[in-house]
């Protein structure tokens, strides 16, 4: 069996979504190349955290075909397939093979209280998947490991990783930008859309309004708190303003082609806010995204909203 299904609806193989993560991971790494990541281990991360998906319990659930009470999660499954020994020999440190274990473990975070044999057993069956099973070029980059031979020191089911348990601060922020990166690049290519737009567009778009607002009334110009916003980009600035000083274009002008944070305390207001500005900066129209509560999530790329 090759078909091995990552997603039902619609129905996509851990090959195609693979891919698409790998596009998305490009796409992040080409637009933020100074985020203090290790984009190889990241890499690792996006090629290996759904390989748990071919355990047959999983795939029989996912072709409805009946669940198994004791499917285990499959992120604790895809750590069979860390080439530690490789890393080891790149010179990475044992407790950042950790790192990348745990990111990949708990890519979502699932329940599990399963005994230990169980889950050895799980991943001692996914050999026999594994020696059919082609994956591109990426399969060169891995090597299967039964369960008895993963190193605890790496990863065994019971361990998580917090602040202040020991590792490093820095190495705890590794593990926080690798998990949140591989959701971020996993969500945005299971919902099929870009992980990130290119932050190249805002000051010329509002350049564009103000020569716009001059065609009707050529004195137009931007309001005394909108030039201070814009002559003081560097800077951390708290704004207290009456309806009517213009914020939101001050806010705009003070970001710049930078991403930004946008929040309204209103799902109306947001809404409307998003439809305005999505339409008139960028001069094309990002439909709203919605998440399970109904609240707003907008993709673009000059902000994240989200109103309750």
């Amino acid at each position: 069996m090759n078909d091995y299904l990552a997603k039902s609806d619609p129905k996509e193989t851990i090959q195609e979504h693979t891919d698409n993560l790998l596009k998305n991971y490009e796409q992040l790494k080409e637009y933020y190349p100074d985020i203090n990541v290790d984009w190889y281990l990241l890499r690792l991360a996006c090629i290996i955290h759904d390989l748990g998906k071919m355990n047959l319990s999983f795939q029989k659930k996912i072709s409805k075909k009946g669940k198994d009470d004791d499917e285990i999660p499959h992120g604790f499954l895809s750590v069979a397939f860390v080439p530690f020994e490789e890393l080891l020999d790149k010179g990475y440190s044992e407790d950042e093979i950790r790192v990348l274990y745990q990111a990949i473990a708990r890519h979502h975070e699932r329940k599990f209280h399963k005994p230990k044999a169980i889950w050895q057993a799980e991943i001692d069956k996914l050999a026999s998947e594994w020696d059919t099973f082609k994956y591109a070029n990426y399969k060169n980059e891995l090597k299967y490991t039964t369960a008895e031979y993963i190193p605890e020191i790496f990863f065994h089911i019971q361990d998580r990783i917090f602040e202040n348990d020991g590792l490093s601060f820095e190495l705890f922020i590794q593990y926080v930008l690798q998990k949140g990166l591989l959701n971020r690049i996993d969500f945005a290519a299971s919902a099929y859309i870009d992980v990130e737009k290119p932050n190249d567009f805002l000051e010329s778009a509002l350049n564009n309004q103000l020569q716009t607002f001059r065609q009707s009334n050529p004195d137009a110009d931007w309001k005394p708190l909108q030039k201070y916003m814009y002559a003081h980009k560097q800077d951390n600035i708290i704004v207290v303003a009456e309806t009517g000083m213009g914020k939101t274009e001050a806010g705009l002008l003070w970001l710049g082609n930078n991403k930004g944070f946008f929040t309204l305390p209103l799902r109306t207001a947001i809404n409307a806010i998003y439809d305005r500005l999505a339409c008139e900066q960028r001069n094309r129209h990002y439909p709203r995204k919605r998440d399970g509560q109904g609240r707003t999530i907008a993709f673009g790329n000059v902000w994240a909203v989200f109103a309750t």
